[in-house]
């Protein structure tokens, strides 16, 4: 038997390496010597889940229910399998399966929530959330889903207050700050929104959709050049996102700087040519529509 845990740990080493053929190797040599070492079919498990071999991986998770029928991982990683082909409703059933052999399975409560929302199902999906951060209070993502939840549904303020809660549990997340963001604008708080935008940006300036919504109150305001610069900032680290090309467009035509917003938009177009018909059919573009490469973008 110890040799079977010595296989399975060599075949970690090599899955580490990206060797998957003599990974797969001595993870069949361990279950050759100890067809039922539970460790070994989950590292199996994920290993062929990983690697799109899912109907494999649903086989060996229901081995492991087989040999221990409350083994509450193995119902979540069925579980999730199930969510991910859509199959919601079985995918619950193991969920909860999970939940019964553990009742603090933090994942289960959470990814649960997450598939009543997608049949909605709100209420159960926020007794889920609740849950969940019963569970584990210190966990950013339970309080961060909880509360793009409670956004979705207009309920802005205990959105926020969700928001800053996760905040306590990861004070880094540029993605807790651009949500917080969101939400004080919908709350016409804009300083505060600009506010958490910018924080959002200084601490993930890769993340786009910063600069772009940043960009935009910029523009809703009439700062042109303020909208300009930030989405030129965004560009700067986001060379491959069309939606900032685009809208940089749109505040350059409004600064009369057409000849840069067609150059804009032919970008634009060329990352996501599905782009064409928005910009033929938007009505910022009009003043460029007398430019011959305006028509050469949209053909």
């Amino acid at each position: 038997m110890k040799q079977s845990e010595n296989y399975r740990i060599l075949a970690t080493q090599f899955l580490e390496q990206e060797n998957l053929l003599k990974a797969r190797k001595f993870y069949n040599k361990s279950l050759e010597i100890n067809p039922n070492n539970i460790k070994t079919l989950y590292d199996l498990g994920y290993f062929c889940d990983k690697y799109e071999a899912e109907n494999e991986a649903l086989d060996i998770y229901k081995r492991i229910i087989e040999i221990d029928n409350k083994e509450p991982g193995a119902y979540y990683a069925i579980a999730v399998i199930l969510e991910r082909r859509s199959e919601f409703i079985k995918s619950i059933e193991y969920y909860n399966k999970a939940i019964e052999y553990d009742e603090n399975y933090y994942n289960a409560y959470l990814y649960i929530a997450e598939v009543y929302e997608k049949l909605k199902d709100y209420e159960n999906a926020e007794i889920n959330f609740r849950k969940a951060i019963n569970v584990n209070e210190e966990n950013f993502w339970a309080y961060n889903n909880y509360a793009s939840f409670l956004e979705e549904h207009d309920r802005n303020e205990e959105a926020l207050e969700m928001f800053k809660k996760a905040i306590i549990n990861d004070s880094d997340s540029y993605l807790a700050y651009f949500n917080i963001a969101v939400v004080y604008k919908k709350l016409k708080n804009y300083d505060l929104a600009i506010e958490n935008y910018k924080y959002s940006i200084s601490l993930n300036k890769y993340y786009p959709y910063s600069f772009l919504n940043l960009s935009i109150l910029h523009k809703e305001f009439k700062e042109y050049k303020e909208a300009i610069e930030i989405a030129s900032e965004g560009i700067l680290y986001n060379n491959d996102i069309s939606v900032l090309y685009y809208n940089r467009a749109i505040f350059l035509v409004r600064n009369n700087q057409n000849e840069l917003a067609l150059n804009d938009l032919r970008k634009a177009v060329e990352l996501s040519p599905s782009l064409k018909k928005y910009v033929e059919e938007d009505n910022d573009f009009t003043v460029l529509r007398e430019y011959d490469e305006f028509n050469e973008i949209i053909v």
